[in-house]
């Protein structure tokens, strides 16, 4: 009977280390009683020691890591940035889906795109500022919303669009700056998209 912890080939009931007819189980498999050869470790799990008797000895990829097939005797590598493992026994890392992304390798979540800042697509290492004429106020956003009519913003990764003051108006979306009333038009309040005219017997001189 060929004990736990070896093999035996070639019919033999000892591993007759040295001799060509089995041996001491080696790394990265486990050797049950009576094995004619090693079983080896499923991919997710490693295995860093000789004479493993059974698969309890295989153990689970650490978080962060991966070990991509079978028979390892230590993970294949840490997750690459732009991935994660945030499980134990893994055989891959899973990509960080659009709205967020990892810049460290090993890493174990992906974090979300700060308000201001977007990202839509997988596998990233960063986010992107929102352009100007547009903004987003939450987290974890595959694209910026347009400023409204009404408002713009002048700047890049903006949380809120600023509104038109008084006197000024704007009618499209996504845009950078407000425009003057004409003369003979007005706007009394902030963030209008349009100028109203002026009524019988009154006006404007300026813009």
């Amino acid at each position: 009977m060929c004990q736990a912890g070896y093999y035996c080939t070639s019919g033999a009931s000892d591993p007759a280390v040295g001799i060509g007819i089995g041996g001491l189980c080696p790394i990265g498999a486990y050797c049950p009683a009576n094995s004619t050869s090693p079983s080896l470790c499923p991919a997710g799990t490693y295995q860093p020691s000789t004479g493993a008797t059974n698969l309890s000895y295989c153990l689970p990829c650490p978080v962060g890591m991966y070990c991509a097939e079978s028979g390892l005797a230590a993970p294949t590598a840490l997750c690459a940035a732009g991935a994660y493992a945030n499980e134990t026994g893994k055989s891959q890392c899973a990509v960080c889906e659009g709205g967020s992304f990892s810049n460290t390798t090993g890493a174990t979540e992906c974090l979300l795109c700060a308000p201001g800042y977007y990202q839509p697509g997988s596998n990233t290492t960063a986010c992107m500022a929102c352009a100007v004429g547009s903004f987003v106020n939450s987290t974890g956003n595959r694209a910026c919303d347009f400023c409204g009519p009404g408002s713009f913003t002048n700047a890049t990764a903006q949380t809120v669009c600023q509104l038109c003051e008084r006197g000024y108006y704007q009618d499209a979306m996504n845009t950078t700056a407000c425009l003057a009333c004409a003369p003979g038009a007005f706007t009394n309040s902030t963030g209008s998209s349009r100028c109203a005219l002026c009524s019988s017997g009154s006006y404007t001189n300026a813009t």
